[in-house]
């Protein structure tokens, strides 16, 4: 139950991270609610975890040490990511939005 600053009732909160079952007894329980499965989502790997976030921060720690630019530490970043295997090729190119101004800052670094 969420509450107001002021004490009033704000109605209940609810965090929900779940798989999908379709089990037909489940369709008329009317505390029961389908939730869809997220098109093209994969579960989350924690095994990646320490290694992403600690290329993250060191990737961070260089820029705001002002060794390198931002866009040299992200680069260098991505390929660490991609050789830990925390990253795919696939997910790497998916990332990247390929036109509009997504490019733009990739196109005057050539």
């Amino acid at each position: 139950m969420s509450t107001h600053p002021e004490g009033k009732s704000c109605g209940h909160v609810l965090s929900l991270l779940a798989l999908v079952f379709d089990d037909p007894r489940d369709r008329s329980d009317p505390a029961f609610a389908l939730v869809s499965e997220v098109e093209n989502s994969a579960p989350p790997q924690f095994d990646k975890l320490l290694p992403a976030m600690s290329t993250a921060v060191i990737m961070i720690a260089v820029f705001v040490a002002g060794a390198v630019d931002l866009f040299t530490a992200a680069l260098i970043a991505s390929g660490v990511m991609l050789m830990s295997g925390c990253l795919t090729q696939n997910a790497a190119r998916a990332a990247v939005k390929w036109v509009g101004p997504g490019i733009l800052p990739v196109l005057a670094m050539c």
